[in-house]
């Protein structure tokens, strides 16, 4: 069984313990966040690493945006995006 994480066994003790439910429910919500901002940066951590100089200075999300609209405007030029909607076209995908 894994170890519940300490900031969620002070919540609880806030809780049942203390009697402070608002308190708890916040460090409950802050603990989320925490999460999902660690798991974030790890999953985003190749941006920094492979930054093209142009990109020095912008946030994680700002530079992903733009590498998403270069590759789709690129596979636009290279027509991939009609062979792909011919193909599902012609065998009813």
């Amino acid at each position: 069984m894994t170890k519940k994480p300490a900031t969620l066994e002070m919540a609880d003790d806030l809780e049942h313990t203390w009697g402070m439910p608002i308190h708890a429910a916040e460090m409950r919500r802050l603990h989320a966040v925490d999460v999902a901002f660690k798991e974030w940066i790890e999953k985003t951590e190749w941006l920094q690493s492979d930054a093209e100089p142009m990109e020095f200075g912008r946030r994680r999300a700002d530079v992903l945006r733009q590498r998403i609209k270069d590759a789709y405007n690129e596979g636009r030029r290279h027509g991939i995006y009609e062979a792909r909607n011919a193909l599902n076209e012609r065998f009813g995908l």
